[in-house]
Parts: C-alpha cells; sequence; structure tokens
C-alpha cells in the first residue's frame, strides 16, 4: 500500500547517484534525504488530483472521483482495488500527510475549511515538468470565496501552463485559453461584485443574512428536511456555483437555464423558481 510524503518529484524514476546533463552542465539529482521525498513508483508524475471534503470520513468519494478520472483520461494505472486501498487509508486517518505520489500522479486532500494540502500540491507545479494536468473534484476545493478561487486557479493555469479540470462542473479548462481566462475573469467579477460564494454556508448563516427560509413542505433545490430541521444538502455548494454561472455577465463562460437543469438534474421550472422567488438561499440576492 502507498505510504509516501512531499517529495521532489523531478526525482522520482532516479537513484541518488543518477545525474541529470542539462545545457552542457551536470546537475546531481536531488535525494530522497534532501527533498524529503519518497515514491512507491518509478513513473514521473503526470497528474496533481485534488479532494476535498467537509470531514475526513467524506473524503471518500471526491478521492475516488479524481482517482477514476485520472485512470480513465489521463492513463494512471489504478483500478478499484487501488483506489479503495487508498480511501481507506486516507478516511481512517491511517495516512495523514497530503500530497503523496499515487498511481502515476500526486494526490492532495484537505478537510475543509483547510486548505492548505491543496496550496502544497499546487506548490509542486513549480518543482515537477512532468504535470499536465490537475484534476479537482469540485471549484470550492480552490477556495471559500471567488477571490481565492481565481488566485488559485491562475497560478494553475497561468504561472504553471496545466489544463484544469472540474470534475463536479464537468468544465476542463485548457491552459492559457481564452475560455480559461474567462472563467477566471468571471469569479473576479463575481467577487467584486461583493458577492461571496456560499459554499459551506449553513441554515444559521442563511437566517441571519436575512432569508426566507421555509418552515414546511418540499425542501428547495439545495436542501434537506434532516430531524424536522431544514438544513444544507450535500449538493448545495455545486447548486449555488451553478445558478452563479447562469448569472454570469460573460457570455463565454455563462450556461442556459437548460443547460443548469441538466447538471443539476432537475427542471427548468425548478431553476426559475431558484432564481426569481428564492435568489437570497443561493447568495444570487445581492
Amino acid at each position: 500500500m502507498i505510504d509516501t510524503t512531499i517529495e521532489d518529484y523531478n526525482s522520482v524514476g532516479r537513484s541518488s547517484e543518477t545525474e541529470a546533463e542539462i545545457d552542457g552542465e551536470e546537475f546531481p539529482s536531488k535525494t530522497e534525504e534532501e527533498t524529503g521525498v519518497e515514491s512507491d513508483n518509478e513513473d514521473t508524475p503526470q497528474f496533481l488530483a485534488v479532494a476535498t471534503a467537509k470531514a475526513r470520513t467524506s473524503l471518500s468519494d471526491p478521492i475516488r472521483a479524481v482517482l477514476k478520472y485520472a485512470a480513465e483520461q489521463e492513463g494512471a494505472e489504478s483500478d478499484y482495488k487501488d483506489r479503495t486501498e487508498l480511501v481507506t487509508d486516507v478516511t481512517t486517518g491511517t495516512s495523514q500527510s497530503a500530497p503523496v505520489a499515487a498511481h502515476g500522479g500526486i494526490i492532495t486532500w484537505s478537510v475543509r475549511p483547510d486548505r492548505s494540502a491543496v496550496d502544497a500540491g499546487l506548490e509542486l507545479l513549480d518543482d515537477t515538468e512532468s504535470l499536465s494536468v490537475v484534476v479537482i473534484d469540485k471549484i470550492e476545493s480552490l477556495g471559500a470565496t471567488a477571490a481565492d478561487m481565481e488566485e488559485r486557479a491562475a497560478r494553475i493555469l497561468d504561472s504553471h501552463g496545466c489544463d484544469l479540470v472540474l470534475l463536479e462542473s464537468g468544465l476542463h479548462l485548457e491552459a492559457e485559453s481564452e475560455a480559461a481566462q474567462a472563467h477566471i475573469r468571471t469569479l473576479a467579477a463575481v467577487d467584486r461584485a461583493g458577492i461571496e460564494i456560499q459554499r459551506e454556508a449553513t441554515v444559521s448563516d442563511l437566517r441571519a443574512r436575512g432569508a426566507d427560509l421555509p418552515s414546511g413542505g418540499r425542501a428547495p433545490l439545495g436542501f434537506e428536511w434532516r430531524d424536522g430541521e431544514l438544513v444544507t444538502s450535500d449538493q448545495y455548494s455545486r447548486v449555488c456555483s451553478t445558478l452563479e454561472l447562469i448569472e454570469a455577465e460573460s457570455g463565454d463562460v455563462g450556461i442556459s437555464k437548460g443547460e443548469a437543469a441538466r447538471r443539476l438534474d432537475t427542471s427548468h421550472r425548478t431553476i426559475n423558481r431558484c432564481l426569481d422567488d428564492r435568489p437570497d438561499l443561493y447568495g444570487l440576492d445581492n
């Protein structure tokens, strides 16, 4: 089973005595002792996978999703058994440190709101030229506000020149492309307008903002009834981000109500109700 620590992944596949010849000069490769890194495979990592959740025990599905995508789309050598073993180690606390080398790439995870391990993973992009794509489970893994998301997305797409895949949003943004830039600009516009994306909002937060919450009946999109109390569901952040894309001013990244309904597996009528009757529940009333 995988048992790795943070490392300089440029040293993967080389012995401590190996020397690389660059521009006519010889540079000794870094050893695991020098970098604090160890790896269980000899392949150069091709992808960085990022997963977050509100609790360690909830990291199972996000980690499975990013590794499954890497296996299917990026040629990573992992199967269901490999992913299950890693998920078990992470969710039980056996594997505490992130990022780690895993199945031809690097994976990092954080328990929100802490995203220090996400940043640690992004820092590896500086030292690992082989990384070409960053696979992220959901957009809120990049930050709690639009400003945070914009900054981290810019680091991936512009500073490091990597593609960015957002699984839950169904987006594959190519490095330095116009579509990617437009998406980042939209996030910035939302933040400048003063609308903080309520990724991890609770019902008490919504009440404090004066939101008109129902006391009975069918739960609104992104909410559920639990023990007689209305609470945000696991899909709440996804609902918010999708509705914000409908409201986006940039036509390059804005989506239609029909597309939003498809992504959220709901009806056009429900989308209209969210936008017209209950915008305060989703941070769209500013």
